[in-house]
């Protein structure tokens, strides 16, 4: 019996409530889906202050029929937010990069030059300008420098595989008359670089200066520079028989089918022998 009463003092304290919040309410507002879940005054001024508050603390977007003071503030307003940027419309505007993590001055960037020579430091330099200019991050500019110190590396790498390379296969072509050969190519490299010092060294420096095709060519012209009295200084060039020569000369006594090594009733056959014997060990000293 007394549960009955409850209930009925509930159901009409909330037929009152509705009533009165109803009555409350403009007419054309009373059925607005938006209020259907509020049963008092109470509830919906609850409402109403906790919107006020979320607004409050709420960044507002200007139209554009907003002045440029408006915008400015809410520029202003957006980017003390932590982790949150806008893309500016003014090109030369880098707050988004500083936003990013672009340094304030281009010397903040990490580049570590304590074992760089002269020109590797004015390069560094250089490329700081560049990068704070563009907007780059400190993080970019040490990814990009890690970047081109491993290009560095791979290339000079490359670079002494090819040197070994060419040094095998100058020994195989010159064979024990190798290190007399090389030392005329140095010869006419050095007559050439008083002539166009900048423009040998260039050519040297890269991979001309590992080809042996080049270094052959300038052994050769060493001995035309020395009868023209061009190579003034140093020892004279005087060559013994290259590998290739030896191999060229076997050739071409082997090739001869008259030549007294041929010919085991020929009175010089033992010498064209023994002479035969010497190129093969010419050409093949190693």
């Amino acid at each position: 019996m007394i549960d009955d009463i409850d209930n009925e003092v509930q159901e009409e304290s909330q037929k009152q409530s509705d009533y009165a919040l109803s009555n409350l309410l403009p007419e054309d507002l009373r059925e607005d889906p938006s209020l259907k879940d509020f049963k008092d005054v109470g509830s919906l001024a609850k409402s109403y202050v906790h919107a006020q508050r979320t607004l409050g603390n709420s960044l507002r977007i200007p139209t554009t029929d907003h002045s440029k003071e408006d915008w400015d503030k809410f520029y202003e307003k957006l980017t003390s937010i932590p982790n949150v940027a806008y893309i500016p419309q003014d090109e030369n505007d880098m707050s988004i990069y500083n936003k990013l993590g672009r340094p304030e001055d281009p010397n903040k960037y990490s580049i570590d030059t304590s074992e760089a020579s002269s020109e590797e430091v004015k390069l560094a330099d250089s490329f700081r300008v560049v990068a704070h200019k563009v907007g780059l991050t400190d993080t970019q500019v040490k990814t990009l420098v890690g970047w081109q110190s491993e290009r560095n590396q791979a290339y000079w790498e490359d670079m002494n595989k090819k040197a070994e390379s060419t040094v095998d296969n100058l020994k195989k072509r010159w064979g024990p008359d190798y290190a007399n050969r090389m030392q005329g190519a140095k010869h006419t490299l050095r007559v050439y670089a008083n002539k166009y010092p900048e423009e040998l060294q260039q050519l040297i420096s890269g991979p001309t200066g590992n080809n042996p095709v080049f270094l052959d060519m300038a052994s050769r012209l060493a001995e035309s520079l020395q009868e023209q009295g061009t190579i003034a200084q140093g020892p004279s060039v005087n060559y013994g028989m290259s590998a290739e020569e030896a191999l060229d000369k076997i050739a071409t006594i082997k090739s001869n089918n008259s030549h007294a090594y041929h010919n085991i009733n020929d009175p010089a056959h033992k010498a064209a022998v023994e002479k035969v014997r010497r190129l093969y060990k010419i050409a093949y000293s190693e």
